[in-house]
């Protein structure tokens, strides 16, 4: 009987056969030996061989035993993955993993995460410059909602405009009213003309916005009316009447940074990449990294309507946000305004009647006080204005603060791949023809002289294994 022994490295997890046909030795089998784990008898020493091959099977060389008189007892055991190659190659598996073919959009987690990632912030302008301190064009806008005849129109004015405005209700000083008192006969001075109607009855709702004057989208500035009282003395008492959208950004494009390419294009995915965005005046929004695979640009659009609203279209690729936030803060008069109100209309009553015989000392006292309380309410009615709630959602604070949508993406890497030990994702059937890596799932095994053959291939398969 003759065997052919080779000294021959290979992994045990492959196909691998030895070139060549080695050293032919003539053997003897030893009684009751195995197909699986044949040992034979001879007068060589083997020492130099630690592989072999008898018919048609191929063997590791596992035991040497000198016995006596120059015999030695080779013990080999059965290379299943090479004997059994050419049945291998020819089979049809699901592949879970494989050297040969691959699909990227699995995600693949063989390889671990590195602990840092990689944080990158695009930032994009919303279109305007502003600053929260300023009184010009370039701070924030005041809008008046102000009954009229044609229905409540919303008008636009600056922090200086507005506070010259405000003074022609409550702007004179306490002296100013006394000599204007002392100086009238018993008519009413024409500087009390402007208190004779509540201009708070027109005057249905005040807010403030972190939107630059300069950048408000309305008519051209011109004269507000309050009933039949039209402010026109000053360029500091007008506004511009606004329409639905005060402000309108039109589509504007950032940049997405580049996702992982090639064979890390499988980072590119929520399980390692992590997109977010700040939008001022809504907050951060979370975006789908599966969806945003390829991008290079963001786009935002965002309008702001009269009553202080602001709503954003923020989408990359199929990945579409919508979000919308109340950005102004209302402007709140101290709570008695009505009942200033109703003094300075009490004022004008009594000076029409009494004021002649007060000052000239010729009524009684009650109505010197009342008169007196009156004028102390105008004095004192000064336009203290509150802003309420301010940041407390987040809406007015993180666009006044950060006027930049931010696109922030945090982007993990993995360890060095290593696709010719542990192959790529696949997961589909496929003849295993090509020489590669190849992860079995539940190996079909049809062939093999026994079930340890088999179990013993099905094993290599589902361990990972090399056709080579």
């Amino acid at each position: 009987m003759e065997v052919y022994f080779y000294s021959f490295d290979k992994r045990k997890n492959s196909t691998a056969r030895p070139s060549g046909t080695g050293t032919k030795i003539d053997v003897e089998l030893k009684e009751g030996a195995d197909f699986d784990r044949p040992t034979f008898k001879m007068h060589n020493n083997v020492t130099g061989f630690n592989y072999a091959k008898w018919n048609d099977a191929f063997y590791f060389i596992v035991d040497r035993q000198y016995v006596y008189a120059n015999m030695w007892e080779i013990t080999c055991e059965i290379d299943v993955l090479a004997s059994y190659r050419g049945s291998i190659k020819a089979s049809t598996q699901y592949v879970m993993r494989t050297s040969v073919d691959k699909d990227l959009n699995l995600f693949d987690n063989y390889y671990p995460l590195k602990i840092n990632p990689a944080v990158t912030i695009e930032e994009l302008d919303l279109g305007f410059v502003f600053e929260e301190q300023s009184q010009d064009t370039n701070g924030p806008t005041v809008l008046l909602s102000v009954k009229g005849s044609s229905g409540t129109d919303v008008y636009a004015m600056g922090i200086s405009n507005f506070r010259e405005f405000s003074s022609y209700f409550y702007g004179l000083s306490q002296d100013t009213i006394w000599d204007e008192l002392v100086n009238s006969v018993g008519s009413l001075p024409s500087v009390f003309e402007k208190h004779m109607i509540d201009p708070f009855s027109y005057i249905t709702d005040v807010r403030i916005v972190p939107i630059p004057y300069g950048n408000i989208l309305g008519d051209a500035v011109g004269n507000i009316k309050l009933g039949y009282w039209e402010f026109a003395t000053d360029p500091y008492a007008a506004g511009k009447r606004v329409k639905n959208t005060i402000y309108s950004s039109g589509i504007k494009t950032g940049n997405v940074p580049a996702g992982p390419s090639g064979d890390k294009a499988f980072l590119d995915s929520n399980k390692a990449r992590d997109i977010q965005m700040f939008i001022p005046g809504c907050g951060m929004q979370s975006f789908d990294a599966d969806k945003c695979k390829g991008a290079t640009n963001f786009h935002v659009n965002y309008v702001i309507d009269k009553k202080g609203v602001i709503a954003y279209y923020v989408y990359i690729n199929d990945e579409i946000h919508y979000c919308s936030a109340d950005i102004s803060l209302p402007i709140a008069i101290y709570s008695n305004i009505i009942n200033v109100g109703g003094a300075i209309s009490g004022v004008a009553r009594t000076v029409g009647g009494v004021a002649a015989g007060a000052i000239a000392g010729n009524v009684p006292g009650a109505v010197i006080g009342g008169i007196t309380g009156a004028i102390s309410g105008i004095a004192s009615a000064s336009p203290l204005f509150t802003q309420q709630n301010l940041g407390s959602d987040g809406s007015w604070a993180s666009l006044a603060s950060q006027p930049k949508v931010k696109l922030m993406v945090t982007q993990y890497d993995c360890a060095d791949l290593a696709p010719s030990i542990v192959g790529y994702p696949c997961c589909k059937s496929m003849t295993l023809s090509t020489n590669g890596y190849y992860l079995i799932k539940d190996a079909q095994v049809g062939f093999g002289d026994d079930n340890f053959i088999k179990e013993s291939i099905k094993s290599f398969m589902e361990s990972g294994f090399y056709i080579e």
